[in-house]
């Protein structure tokens, strides 16, 4: 059964005179008894609530207060009577009246009284059993609150960044408490009255009736005095103001600074009364006197504690809030908790030491003033606190924390000058509200900090002074650049100088913060000659001011003249602006001033562009450590910097580092910009490039999308930040391989280059690099050299000579020779390469050998392999002087020389400079580098040529294990290695794995390549040969014929990649017997093949052979011996004729001439054929045994039995070298030898071998095999003859 809840309610039917004297005191008294009184003065309205009431769950204690009984009539009582929810009714009386009728109170189970005193009514309501356990539970409801749930705003003395590169170790306050104190002390002093905040109270309980009735009770009953006991109350108010002190809600705050207000000064004053009262060195707390120590249990989140506890001892602790301790140990150990929580809390009890010489912060024991009673003696310290943490331990036992604090008028002292300087800035002497709004610009709550300048503006006595309506004017100006509103932005700040130049001159120093505005937001329009303009304005406002804040404003304008620059991309002026800047506020600004920290930040940016990423990322360590000194943890600005270490980790190849950075810049942003924003934009534009860079492309064009999409919103067409998106996007799209896509964004990054005023050629010289790699990946070289050639026009004639982008190119162009088999281009393309370095770069730099090294490879291509090993020479020469023997470097020139060994065929060299190449990268590498792909594609080829598949698979499946961890699963990579894996395992025979492999890298393909891809029509080849092999015509054609759909739509019609399939296919239509297909196909092939710039005999040979099979198998000889003697014809004009493909024409030639019975002819073709494949082998190879065999019939049918014998005698030489004795193949060739010795009559000899086919066949087939007759019968019949034989001759003799 659920026990109801009990809910105390007053009716006050006191007379507005009574109540005025008697109410607050009533009030006061019953709240204790209960904090939820709820209180009605109609009772009407009453009855209504508690009608409302489910009197299952919610019983009611109802206190009736009144002049006299007199006024409560005797159906109202009775009404109180029958009300179910109504448990007991209390009447408290001004005065006793005996008018009453004795039957109402003796006839009735719930009324009690009359009561005269409120404190005898108190005791009695005090003995309720069900009021005395609710005032438990509220009392430890309250401390859990305010203890455990409302964890006061505190901040620790040390760096919150983990991040390597910034310096933990420095004790100190953080910025946070910097700006809560600079708040309070603005809130301190503007005025408020209680409409105001009941006000917003109604707003916030809107829809809560409850609440909204407490609210009547606090226009009613509040006072200054009483403020701790409304502090103390669980009501509405004690919510609301916790909850806007945790999260540092300004605004809330604001509205509540009429009570925030009274309860600092009613400690203030509490404290002052107290401590008189104390002794100087009491522990302990009677007749409320201060005690020495104090404590506060709490629970602590894992975060929190190690933030800002575990690692801080010697340190500050800061309370921004009010903050409440006990001087009773045992009750704060009980809301320590026991540690149970340790998954996710610590139980952490605090003992604080008070000195009570320290007053800067008054604390004060709130007991008669708290909603409890005194046994709790609760001490109460003003928002802004500061402690010394003395030290820390942790009891295994109890699974507590015990830390030690002591409250110290310390502060530290770099957190003092900042503070000092940023209350100049901020704190406005004359009006309180323009120091709220500053100080929430500086905080980064700009949409607040306007909501009060416009305010101010309804303010007519503060706007009558022209200066400050100019000032208001003005940081509106800032606010709208800051939300990007720039057209908004120059409107209030054009007002703002209207409004100055009534009054003053344009030289005024008044102006020049002004023109300094109207600088920065041209600026960020991209209208970098008005900036300059502005800010040439402003320097002349500031000639003849020697004032130090004057001279601090100068700094700021070189600053933002050096952000043009930037802009302009004239790096190493911007630099110089900035250092102007720098020597300029240095000796003005604290250290760790935020404005100081802005030319850090744009120096970082200067140097990073100057591709000194290592002092770029120490001035961004630097503007880090200042905005933890000097802005709240969650300001817009530390979003920007950790965005600008994302980059450099970027830079620096650390992707996963420059991701967390990413994602840490964009979770602080999207806290104060729309998600629209310019700054949003260039996060999804930093983190596609590291999402390009690590191969996750997908991810990548759907970042740059995102960026691109904000970027047209809020630029011009031809701004350059979008030709940067556009760029990346091409890029994104190139690795994709969607060329038409990659092309577009390409071409409208170029758009804007050519008209670009910042004349950034770099930019757009990139832009055309970028084409030509496109390019590249069609294989169209010609347009690529096209587009390298426009790059390299612009970087040849820019100013200063960049010589490392224009070797670059070069390199990048040979390489396209090369690819092109333009040697000789691509070795001139290299010594200008060369040429370059050498006149800029000593003769044995390390560029100089990489050079070397190109060259070498020019040169093998040439067939100049000495050359190439000549510069090879060179370049090792160069690096073993000047480099360690485990530099990247030296392997990649042992890795040329492997190369160069492996295109002389001299594999086992190629073999040992790859391996030396190996060793190196193993020392200065992970096995799983990156880098050691390209090494095991090397091995795997070598291998390949090697003939050595089991090596080959094995390499390709390293180089597959390494890929698996740099790219994603859909990688087109992946496609290509799984590809070769197909291959390697075809020539292994192993024609299934051949399947899967194939079969992988086609899904992959037809994943991330257009569907009319070269890859992928390759791949249908290689099925289709791997379905040849398993007989599967049918599956063999259809993957042949996607292959050749594909290859005509991409490539010329005379492309030698065309005569390959043509021929597969026609290969494939003879074994289906499709004679003319597959006849077609062949003449296709061979009139691709005869257009050829290189003629390729051997393989035009073949395909004649090809061709003559058709015609042969349908029984066309005549036509068939025609292609033969073509083919041979071929053979002849070949310098290095292929000697299989020649043999196996003979031979064909001898089959055709068999046919059509010309045997002299067909003769001669078999004896050649013979002649060719015994240059290739040795004399009793089994390879020889196809000519044999066919000259031995040519034999036989002449009749030349003698020769035919000499024959069957060399295949049975090439038997006995190749078989055991006993192989079933010897009997065929014993049979034939009987069988022509037979012929000749020479039945000895026809026995001998007869019996040797027996003596075979008895050791291959079992006894009664009907071939062991057979042999028998012959033997029998042979030795019958022979008998009658020698008979014969017997009697002739």
């Amino acid at each position: 059964m659920t026990i109801p809840t009990i809910v105390t309610i007053w009716l006050d039917q006191m007379s507005t005179t009574t109540a005025v004297t008697v109410a607050p005191t009533i009030h006061l008294s019953l709240c204790k008894i209960d904090p939820y009184l709820m209180r009605f003065r109609n009772s009407d309205r009453c009855f209504d609530y508690i009608t409302h009431i489910n009197e299952n769950d919610t019983q009611v204690i109802l206190i009736i207060s009144c002049d006299n009984t007199n006024y409560l009539s005797y159906s109202f009582l009775k009404q109180c009577e029958k009300t179910l929810q109504i448990s007991l009714v209390y009447i408290l009386s001004s005065t006793k009246s005996t008018n009453i009728s004795n039957e109402v109170f003796l006839n009735t189970i719930k009324i009690r009284g009359p009561y005269t005193d409120i404190s005898e009514l108190c005791d009695q309501l005090k003995q309720l059993p069900y009021i005395k356990k609710q005032c438990t539970q509220r009392k430890e409801s309250y401390h859990q609150t305010f203890w455990h749930d409302y964890l006061p705003a505190m901040t620790s003395t040390k760096n919150q960044c983990s991040s390597p590169i910034i310096d933990n170790t420095v004790v100190r306050q953080e910025a946070d408490f910097m700006y809560c104190s600079l708040l309070r002390e603005i809130l301190l002093r503007i005025d408020s009255t209680e409409e105001e905040i009941t006000t917003f109270c109604r707003q916030q309980c809107a829809g809560n009736e409850r609440d909204l009735i407490v609210i009547e009770e606090f226009e009613t009953f509040y006072e200054a005095h009483n403020a701790v006991f409304w502090f103390t109350r669980d009501t509405f108010l004690f919510r609301i103001l916790n909850k806007a002190l945790r999260e540092l809600d300004i605004s809330s705050l604001y509205s509540l600074r009429y009570f925030i207000k009274d309860v600092h000064l009613q400690l203030e004053n509490l404290h002052f009364k107290q401590l008189v009262s104390s002794p100087l060195t009491t522990n302990t707390t009677s007749d409320q006197a201060l005690p020495g120590k104090v404590y506060r249990g709490q629970l602590m989140s894992n975060k929190e504690f190690d933030k800002k506890i575990r690692h801080n001892s010697g340190g500050f602790f800061s309370v921004s809030s009010f903050f409440s301790t006990t001087p009773h140990k045992n009750l704060a150990t009980i809301y320590a908790g026991d540690g149970s929580k340790a998954d996710h809390s610590q139980s952490v009890l605090f003992e604080i030491q008070i000195d009570q010489n320290v007053n800067k912060f008054p604390y004060a024991d709130i007991s008669e003033k708290s909603m409890y009673e005194t046994t709790e003696n609760e001490i109460l310290f003003t928002m802004g606190a500061i402690f010394r943490i003395l030290s820390i331990n942790f009891d295994t036992e109890t699974k507590v924390w015990y830390v030690n604090l002591k409250l110290t008028g310390d502060e530290d002292e770099e957190l003092r000058i900042l503070s000092e300087h940023l209350k100049d800035d901020v704190i406005h002497s004359s009006y309180p509200m323009a120091s709220l709004a500053k100080l929430m610009v500086r905080m980064g709550q700009f949409t607040k900090a306007e909501q009060h300048f416009l305010a101010m503006l309804e303010d007519s006595d503060f706007i009558s002074e022209f200066r400050n309506y100019a000032y208001i004017y003005n940081n509106l100006g800032l606010i709208y650049m800051y939300l990007n509103e720039k057209e908004k932005a120059n409107t209030h700040l054009q007002k703002s100088v209207d409004i100055l130049l009534e009054h003053l001159s344009e030289t005024d120093p008044l102006m020049g913060p002004i023109y300094n505005n109207l600088g920065e937001n041209g600026r960020e329009q991209g209208d970098f000659e008005k900036a300059l303009d502005y800010y040439a304005k402003a320097l002349n406002t500031y000639q003849l001011i020697d004032d130090i804040s004057q001279q601090n404003e100068i700094g700021i304008i070189h600053n933002n003249i050096g952000l043009v620059y930037a802009a302009q991309h004239r790096y190493s002026e911007a630099f110089e602006s900035y250092q102007k800047s720098l020597t300029i506020r240095d000796k003005i600004l604290p250290s760790n001033h935020p404005d100081l920290m802005m030319t850090y930040n744009n120096i970082a940016v200067a140097l990073y562009e100057l591709n000194d990423y290592v002092k770029a990322t120490e001035y961004y360590s630097k503007v880090l450590f200042i905005q933890q000194y000097s802005l709240p943890h969650d300001h817009p600005d530390f979003g920007r910097t950790y965005n600008n270490l994302g980059t450099t980790c970027h830079k620096e190849g650390k992707f996963s580092e420059a991701i967390e950075w990413y994602e840490k810049s964009f979770e602080n942003l999207l806290q104060f910009l729309p998600s629209d924003h310019p700054d949003i934009a260039r996060y999804y534009n930093n983190i596609a490039t590291v999402y390009l860079d690590s191969g996750e492309y997908t991810l990548a064009a759907e970042s740059y999308n995102k960026a691109l999409e904000i970027r047209k919103q809020f630029l011009l067409p031809t701004h350059p930040d979008l030709a940067i998106t556009y760029h990346n996007l091409g890029s994104t799209y190139s690795e994709e391989d969607k060329f038409e896509e990659a092309l577009e964004m390409y071409e409208k990054a170029v758009n804007i280059w050519m008209n670009d005023s910042t004349n950034n050629k770099n930019a757009l010289a990139n832009t055309f690099y970028g084409i030509s790699s496109l390019y590249n990946q069609r294989d169209k070289y010609d347009k690529q050299i096209e587009f390298l050639n426009k790059a390299l026009k612009i970087q040849l004639n820019a100013q200063p000579f960049d010589y490392a982008r224009v070797t670059k190119m070069y390199d990048t162009l040979g390489c396209t020779f090369m690819n092109q088999n333009k040697f000789k281009e691509a070795f001139d393309t290299y010594k200008n390469s060369l040429d370059i370095r050498l006149n800029i770069l000593s003769l044995d730099h390390p560029d100089n050998a990489r050079s070397c090294n190109h060259l070498a490879q020019a040169c093998s291509g040439l067939g100049n392999h000495s050359e190439a090993l000549q510069y090879l020479d060179k370049a090792l020469s160069i690096q073993l002087k000047l480099l360690p023997c485990s530099n990247a470097d030296l392997s990649d020139t042992y890795n040329t020389f492997g190369l160069v060994y492996y295109r002389q065929e001299e594999f086992q060299k190629a073999l040992n400079m790859y391996e030396k190449s190996f060793d190196i990268k193993l020392q200065v590498l992970p096995s799983s580098d990156r880098s050691f792909i390209a090494l095991y594609d090397n091995f795997a080829s070598l291998y390949d040529s090697l003939g050595d598949q089991n090596k080959h698979t094995q390499y390709l499946k390293k180089m597959l294990q390494i890929q698996t961890e740099f790219f994603s699963s859909g990688h087109p990579t992946f496609a290509n290695t799984y590809h070769r894996l197909g291959v390697a395992h075809y020539k292994q025979k192993k024609f299934k794995d051949a399947l899967d492999w194939y079969f992988k890298a086609l899904h992959l393909q037809q994943e991330v390549l257009p569907h009319v891809h070269l890859d992928i029509a390759t791949t249908y080849n290689n099925l289709a040969l791997v379905c040849i092999e398993g007989n599967d015509f049918e599956k063999a054609i259809a993957g042949l014929e996607k292959a050749l759909e594909i290859r005509l739509k991409l490539l010329p019609k005379d492309h030698p990649l065309l005569h390959k399939t043509y021929g597969n296919l026609a290969v494939t239509y003879r074994h289906q017997k499709n004679y003319e297909k597959a006849e077609d196909a062949f003449q296709k092939c061979i009139n691709i093949q005869l257009k050829q710039n290189s003629l390729n005999h051997s393989k035009i040979a073949d395909s004649y052979n090809g061709l003559s099979q058709v015609y042969h198998e349908q029984g066309h000889v005549d036509a068939s011996i025609k292609c033969l003697e073509k083919a041979l014809d071929i053979h002849k004009k070949s310098p290095l004729p292929n000697a299989e493909i020649l043999s196996m024409t003979y031979n064909r030639l001898g089959a055709a001439f068999y046919l059509q019975s010309k045997f002299d002819n067909s003769l001669e073709m078999f004896k050649k054929s013979y002649e060719v494949d015994l240059k290739l082998n040795s004399s009793n190879h089994i390879e020889l045994l196809p000519s044999l065999n066919n000259i031995l019939h040519v034999y036989c049918v002449l009749g030349d039995y003698d020769k035919a014998i000499d024959c069957l005698n060399e295949i049975l030489n090439v038997h006995l070298h190749s078989l055991p004795t006993d192989h079933p193949n010897f009997t065929t060739i014993y049979f034939k030898l009987m069988e022509l010795f037979f012929r000749q009559r020479k039945l000895k000899e026809a026995l001998y071998y007869a019996r040797k086919k027996y003596t075979t066949d008895l050791k291959n087939l079992s006894p009664d095999h009907y071939q062991i007759k057979k042999n028998v019968n012959t033997i029998a019949i042979l030795e019958i003859l022979l008998w009658y034989e020698l008979q014969r001759n017997n009697l002739k003799s």
